[in-house]
Order: C-alpha cells, then sequence, then structure tokens
C-alpha cells in the first residue's frame, strides 16, 4: 500500500526547492512512496508570486536547493 513519508532524498518539510521548468519558488512537503519504496510523486506548495498553492510533480523534477554557505569573519 503507497505512503507518505515527511522526509527525502535529504529534504525534510519545508526546505525550499526548484521545480524544472515551473516558475516561482516552492517548498517541499512530502512525497508519495509505492510499495517497493520508489517515489510516485513530491507535494510541493509555492509557485509565482500571488498563486501559490500546492502541486505535485514527478520527482525527476523537484531539485533541492544548495543552502548558501556563511562566510567566516
Amino acid at each position: 500500500m503507497p505512503t507518505t513519508e515527511l522526509t527525502w532524498n535529504g529534504l525534510v518539510r519545508d526546505d525550499p526547492v526548484k521545480v524544472l521548468h515551473q516558475r516561482g519558488s516552492f517548498r517541499f512537503i512530502s512525497v508519495r512512496l509505492d510499495d517497493n519504496g520508489e517515489p510516485l510523486w513530491v507535494t510541493v506548495i509555492g509557485g509565482t508570486a500571488g498563486h501559490s498553492k500546492w502541486r505535485h510533480f514527478y520527482p525527476n523534477m523537484v531539485v533541492p536547493i544548495k543552502k548558501k554557505r556563511e562566510k567566516l569573519a
């Protein structure tokens, strides 16, 4: 039976992600896994300014945004 996970591929809920071929900013919410543990789709929230909504994308379209390194003083 498919399950929903709140962590996936190093991402945790509310981490910023890039969705390929989509404009706007998005945050990771969850991932839906099949019986074998393979991701079916990724749920994100976001979009262009003023049009934020829940969306589902194939896992190969969702890429983590690398966190910027802090400058040393």
